[in-house]
């Protein structure tokens, strides 16, 4: 997760998570084709889920720079600059082998938008109506994760796991289920 700080530097200081995380994923990629003949297709994104509406640029550090700059912030009781919006920054690669079927990964690196008491926080109007999405989303994604370690402790499915709650589960999907790694 790239730290709130990171996100107001300039360009040429901007060598947070995001970008050392691609450099190691090229890298990686650049050794294992020296060894032996493969082909890596990469492709990025940047998402902002605003009150449940997903935006997305396309260029990778362009992507990076726009969808910082673009972030919704506001000042709010509690902190003078904080975020109204969840971010998904990911970046796909897909590997190629003769005769092979294509492996994909998915690197997603997620910056959630901190909860709020609306008590604490005295929301009118917008700012309200913001705090309501982002503490919805949040909660949907911890009912997600308490579905996904009932099914992980018990052996067995749960009933439900309620994925379609929110734009940013949905989106999460395949990196909380079974098989995905995350830190």
């Amino acid at each position: 997760m790239l730290g709130k700080e990171e996100l107001k530097k300039s360009e040429h200081e901007l060598r947070g998570l995001m970008p050392r995380a691609a450099e190691e994923v090229f890298r990686a990629a650049q050794e294992g084709s020296s060894q032996s003949p493969v082909r890596f297709s990469f492709f990025v994104s940047f998402l902002e889920i605003y009150l449940e509406q997903v935006k997305s640029p396309a260029e990778v550090l362009e992507v990076l720079r726009d969808g910082t700059s673009f972030r919704s912030t506001a000042s709010t009781a509690q902190n003078d600059v904080s975020s109204r919006s969840h971010t998904i920054f990911t970046l796909s690669v897909v590997q190629r082998r003769d005769g092979q079927r294509p492996i994909t990964g998915r690197l997603h690196l997620v910056d959630l938008a901190g909860s709020e008491r609306l008590t604490k926080s005295h929301s009118e109007g917008q700012r309200l109506t913001e705090a309501k999405a982002i503490n919805k989303s949040l909660t949907a994604l911890g009912k997600v994760v308490t579905a996904l370690l009932q099914e992980s402790s018990e052996g067995s499915k749960p009933h439900h796991v309620p994925f379609r709650d929110t734009k940013l589960t949905r989106l999460l999907k395949d990196s909380l289920q079974a098989g995905a790694l995350g830190l």
